[in-house]
């Protein structure tokens, strides 16, 4: 699993409550992760999504978790592909503290 999303970007950077949790999954593992965590299909975007894991090297352990947080650029991506002012703003913070090679 990689998390990614708006409570990736909480973990992060901080000065977020998260209302959404993405999770990039290998396709071959959505099943098995669906049923561990009790993940219903949803006819609309829910609190959980789950995304293809479209590379292996998506994120990078984060300290003290074991789970994997997604590349710092990808979550910027996601949380300004929303019309979400406050995501807009946590996505300029991410920037400022984890992606200063961006102009």
């Amino acid at each position: 699993l990689t998390l990614g999303g708006e409570y990736a970007a909480e973990l992060l950077v901080g000065h977020l409550r998260a209302g959404s949790v993405r999770l990039y999954v290998p396709e071959d593992e959505r099943g098995r992760v669906q049923r561990a965590f009790q993940l219903a299909p949803s006819p609309q975007e829910g609190s959980v999504v789950l995304c293809e894991a479209f590379a292996g090297d998506l994120g990078r352990p984060s300290t003290g978790l074991e789970i994997k947080i997604a590349h710092p650029a990808l979550i910027y991506a996601e949380l300004m592909s929303s019309d979400d002012a406050r995501l807009a703003s946590i996505a300029l913070r991410l920037k400022a503290s984890r992606l200063t090679w961006i102009r």
